[in-house]
């Protein structure tokens, strides 16, 4: 999965990116932001996103369909995080081994270390920068999406129930593309 990874992050380009789809549910402030990932990070947000919300149409969760707009949209801005300190393919490759023999916590990385802080900070550098838009102001627990996405036991102890259900249904997808 990690080399399908790497090999996607050195040959997608703009055109392969379904833009059409992300203009059709970002603001234009948060399509500047998105514009701002790499053609290979915008690709892979707009396929979680697609994913998350085909998974959703086919679960049995109630979702009324602003919740299911802002849901698309958190899918597709949860790794804008990673705009504050871009890492090309070769850096994120050398972040993906250091992690395996990680012994710290993400926070130890915060402004050193500018490969480790950015492979594991960007969700909360993402909810900061989709804050300050009010991205999500009718459904703040997408915030709590995108910053502990890969958190996952943070997320559930959070948000035990339905918010819960969804995030699963989210996480599926971003670990599948």
């Amino acid at each position: 999965m990690r080399i399908n990874q790497f090999v996607k992050a050195l040959v997608i380009k703009d055109k392969d990116v379904n833009m059409e789809y992300a203009s059709s549910l970002l603001t234009d402030q948060e399509l500047k932001v998105f514009m701002d990932l790499s053609p290979s990070e915008r690709y892979h947000a707009v396929k979680v996103s697609e994913d998350t919300l085909k998974a959703l149409e086919e679960s049995c969760i109630f979702t009324e369909e602003a919740e299911k707009l802002a849901l698309g949209k958190a899918a597709l801005l949860h790794d804008v995080g990673k705009t504050v300190i871009p890492l090309n393919a070769f850096e994120k490759g050398i972040a993906v081994i250091a992690s395996s023999l990680r012994t710290r916590k993400s926070g130890d990385y915060e402004g050193k270390w500018r490969i480790l802080d950015s492979y594991y900070n960007h969700p909360h550098k993402g909810r900061m920068i989709l804050e300050g838009l009010s991205s999500f102001e009718n459904y703040t627990w997408m915030y709590d999406l995108i910053s502990l996405h890969h958190r996952e036991e943070e997320f559930k102890k959070k948000y035990p129930g339905r918010e819960y259900e969804i995030f699963s249904i989210y996480k599926k997808a971003d670990d599948a593309n």
